[in-house]
């Protein structure tokens, strides 16, 4: 019997690297997963960091003090009929922006002096007029003010940098204010009032392209929303509903509203009919085998400086308070400034729909 060698027991260079090594497949999916880990400790430090903002936003901001409700026995004197709810569209505000008339032809001018004094001294007192004469006839008891974002001038393009009145900390402040103090002089007129704010847009967003994914939040017009709730706090018959994200169903009188801004409909020149028919198709159309409560009746959005109705397109804009800019005016898309407003019936719908010219 031959003696074994000790070179025979011992292993071979090869046997022994893939022992102590891993195959590439091991390598490629633990640098992954390290990866990943790196990702979730980012984005677990940015979230604190806008916790800890919102926090210290919320330390400064004062909530206001409500006004006393309407002393008018008359004014809520309730009538025989159905209730309805009076709907406020608001959005495209541009808080910030400044237009000169001279650039657009005199078509448009717009500043945040023109901001303030188009919803406070001209859209507040048209709708306590326009609700004072329906209150004779029909019981509203609700209104919901539904705002589709742009808020805010932003900084999303250098020419706003450059010509905006003030930075996008201030467009912030001076916006939710401006919100809360129509929502605030509102409240005394009505039992109950609901604001539905749906805070993706785009010119309150924090990135250079648009972003979908979280882009509710990582707004400032998220921001906008956020601070007029603050200040509406003590206002027992006000409700603030913050939605961060694409697109909502709110519901009035059993009426369901798809809400949106518009920002993500591809347009070239003007005004995209065709593109925004087709976003309408496709959500009532991918919505159909869905559970009742995904169908919507009424589309409703702003983003094109427009305000329209158009019941058989189940579509409704609200413009702009602004009006014409230099944008609008190079896409031959001329509008005067304008917000929207309609009642809803619990059994006929949508009716009196109007647009408040602010010019």
């Amino acid at each position: 019997m031959t003696k074994r060698t000790k070179l025979e027991g011992m292993k071979s260079a090869d046997s022994v690297c893939q022992e102590i090594s891993p195959d590439e497949r091991v390598i490629a999916l633990t640098k992954t997963n390290s990866r990943l880990l790196g990702k979730i400790e980012a984005l677990k430090d940015d979230y604190g960091a806008v916790k800890v903002f919102f926090e210290e936003i919320a330390g400064l901001t004062a909530a206001s003090t409500p006004l006393p409700l309407l002393n008018d026995e008359n004014w809520f004197n309730e009538v025989d009929g159905d209730s309805l709810s009076f709907n406020l569209h608001l959005g495209d505000w541009h808080a910030g922006a400044v237009q000169e008339a001279s650039e657009v032809e005199n078509f448009g001018e717009f500043s945040p002096d023109i901001l303030h004094d188009r919803i406070l001294d001209k859209l507040l007192p048209k709708i306590l007029q326009h609700i004072q004469m329906y209150k004779s006839v029909h019981n509203i008891d609700e209104c919901v003010v539904i705002c589709t974002g742009d808020f805010i001038s932003g900084d999303i393009h250098d020419e706003l940098t450059r010509t905006n009145a003030f930075p996008i900390t201030e467009q912030v402040i001076f916006a939710a204010n401006l919100l809360a103090s129509l929502i605030g002089s509102m409240a005394p007129y009505f039992p109950k009032i609901r604001l539905e704010f749906v805070s993706l847009d785009n010119h309150g967003r924090l990135t250079k392209k648009y972003q979908f994914k979280e882009g509710g939040k990582n707004s400032a017009n998220y921001l906008v929303g956020y601070i007029a709730k603050l200040v509406l706090a003590n206002h027992k018959n006000v409700e603030c509903n913050i939605y961060p994200m694409a697109e909502k169903i709110i519901e009035v009188k059993g009426r369901r509203y798809l809400t949106f801004h518009g920002h993500g409909i591809k347009s070239w020149m003007g005004i995209p009919f065709y593109g925004i028919n087709r976003q309408v198709a496709r959500e009532a159309k991918a919505r159909m085998n869905m559970m009742e409560s995904y169908h919507f009746n009424l589309a409703v959005m702003g983003h094109f400086h427009t305000s329209s109705y158009l019941p058989e397109h189940m579509l409704e804009m609200c413009g702009s308070v602004s009006g014409t800019d230099a944008f609008d005016h190079s896409a031959g898309r001329h509008a005067e400034p304008a917000q929207t407003s309609w009642f809803t019936h619990p059994k006929y719908g949508e009716i009196n729909w109007n647009r408040w010219q602010l010019k």
